[in-house]
């Protein structure tokens, strides 16, 4: 599904991922409501390629479904990187250092309570980059990350 939607914008795979992530974080009490939800941003170079930003899209439906505001420009990544599960890729953290800044839309995030979402988290170093920005330069006061699937890891040949 998570393919489906990353490489088609497929609908149905949106509807039923957001679906899913919308269960997953609606806590009992309803403090959900004290959060804003801030997508991963992509690249302006892979977004122009992909046509969308899929975290963004998940994003858009979470806000919708919940009733909760998108901040799709509170984050900026400003420098191209390689994808973070490429076999390339041996340090992650390392990938992503000074990758990620605040955006125009970070001064509205103050005080708050974010919702950090992504399609796919594969060692989670994206996600710290990205709450360590927020938190820093922000100041934003917690930092939740949810994603529509967790990769598995690659196995080394032997």
């Amino acid at each position: 599904m998570v393919r489906r939607l990353k490489l088609q914008k497929d609908p149905a795979a949106l509807g039923y991922l957001g679906r899913r992530l919308a269960r997953a974080f609606l806590p009992k009490d309803r403090e959900y409501r004290k959060f804003q939800i801030v997508p991963v941003p992509l690249s302006r170079k892979r977004r122009r390629t992909r046509g969308f930003n899929q975290a963004a899209e998940l994003g858009r439906f979470l806000s919708q479904r919940l009733g909760i505001p998108l901040r799709e420009q509170a984050l900026r990544r400003h420098k191209d990187t390689l994808p973070q599960g490429s076999p390339e890729v041996e340090d992650r953290a390392e990938n992503l250092r000074a990758v990620f800044t605040t955006g125009r839309q970070a001064r509205l995030l103050r005080g708050a309570r974010v919702l950090l979402i992504d399609d796919v988290v594969t060692s989670g170093a994206t996600l710290r980059a990205c709450a360590e920005v927020l938190c820093q330069e922000a100041g934003v006061t917690s930092v939740e990350a949810i994603t529509a699937c967790t990769a598995r890891r690659r196995l080394s040949p032997s």
